[in-house]
């Protein structure tokens, strides 16, 4: 019997860690990878951040500091601090309210961090230092995480899918074979829910897929691909 697969730790999204949280990238963030945060801004919310850096230590170089502020004057702030110092600050409009539930999405480019907040493109980072030397995404300050998952886009292998946003537990998530072609005009899945029994040489484990169960797919992987989002129904 095969063994089963079991993916890296990034793609597992993390569920209401507790801040400061560390999310490490042993193998740095590479052109392609998306960082995918659901959270809620504190009621009466200062400021928080999200740092890709290049390490946990004090002074570590940071390439991209996102940092919404709530200060009478709300914008958003982003920069890079680099050998001790901070670079030029650049400001964009808040797009975040105080109480309120969030969707970022991160995607690092070749040349670029693009930044979607709750679906929509916000704007976008150049990169001032290579995103292959950040080797981990920290956040704190007023809020609180609901999930967090880094995702690497695959060429080939296993994706995994989860629930509407606060329906879905680390139990509950499911992994299914697929392959992604590039360049990318559509997305195919093979799904094998079983309703019946098992081949003998089969991995045997619990059913995640009900007959009349709505399939919900997270849209990071379908907006990647230039697919809309939607529902799937057996």
């Amino acid at each position: 019997m095969s063994k089963p697969y079991v993916p890296p730790s990034g793609y597992l999204p993390v569920f209401k860690p507790a801040l400061p949280y560390h999310h490490l990238l042993p193998d740095g963030l590479q052109p392609g990878t998306s960082v995918y945060v659901q959270g809620v801004v504190s009621q009466h919310a200062k400021r928080f951040w999200v740092n890709f850096s290049c390490g946990q230590h004090e002074g570590a170089n940071i390439p991209f500091h996102f940092n919404p502020h709530f200060d009478g004057n709300d914008k958003i702030a982003l920069n890079t601090f680099q050998d001790s110092k901070w670079d030029t600050e650049e400001h964009h409009e808040m797009p975040f309210q105080n109480g309120k539930h969030f969707e970022i999405i991160f995607i690092v480019n070749n040349e670029e961090y693009q930044i979607l907040v709750n679906k929509n493109p916000f704007f976008s980072y150049k990169h001032r230092m290579p995103p292959q030397c950040v080797q981990v995404v920290s956040l704190d300050g007023d809020l609180e995480i609901q999930s967090l998952a880094v995702i690497e886009r695959p060429k080939k292998g296993n994706i995994c899918m989860m629930q509407k946003p606060g329906g879905g537990t680390p139990e509950n998530l499911m992994l299914m074979d697929s392959v992604i072609f590039h360049p990318v005009s559509s997305l195919s899945l093979l799904l094998y829910p079983k309703f019946a029994g098992w081949d003998r040489n089969q991995e045997v484990g619990s059913l995640s897929v009900c007959k009349s169960r709505s399939l919900v797919l997270p849209s990071i992987w379908l907006e990647q691909c230039g697919l809309e989002t939607g529902n799937f129904t057996k």
